[in-house]
């Protein structure tokens, strides 16, 4: 075993349960083009991250969907990241998102991602459409994600 084997993550984990902004959360019907929620890094596998992060896949859907309900982090800075998969162009993310931060609404359509300032009131987050099936990562830059309903 090496010295360093402890900072890996090799088995991912449900991470559904961490969040409480997620419509599934809410006691909501998760949309149906969502995928599961897997954590990646926080400090109950590697006691020494001082960071929460998962990702999902969200699948084609010409319907609209609503996924994240407004909410702040009163403590704590996040990143939230969206990643098309089309090699020949990474830019594109096959999709169409609306997004909310601070009062203003943003719609996405390429790869990205958004830094949200604590205390920075975001979502709602959701889709008018998903042409193919894409990642979305939260990095939540805290041990603990932390989040208080608006």
């Amino acid at each position: 075993m090496g010295k360093h084997d402890h900072l890996f993550t090799t088995e991912l984990w449900d991470s559904s349960k961490s969040f409480t902004a997620e419509g599934e959360a809410l006691g909501e019907e998760v949309p149906t083009n969502l995928g599961a929620s897997y954590g990646l890094v926080r400090p109950a596998e590697i006691p020494e991250a001082q960071v929460h992060m998962g990702y999902c896949w969200i699948g084609p859907t010409d319907e609209p969907g609503l996924w994240v309900h407004p909410h702040v982090h009163p403590d704590q800075d996040e990143v939230l990241i969206w990643m098309g998969n089309d090699p020949e162009n990474p830019k594109d993310l096959g999709a169409r998102l609306t997004m909310t931060v601070d009062g203003e609404e943003h719609i996405i359509t390429t790869t990205g991602s958004v830094f949200i300032p604590r205390g920075t009131p975001h979502c709602p987050l959701g889709w008018e459409s998903v042409e193919r099936p894409f990642r979305f990562i939260s990095l939540f830059l805290g041990p603990d994600y932390n989040s208080i309903n608006l």
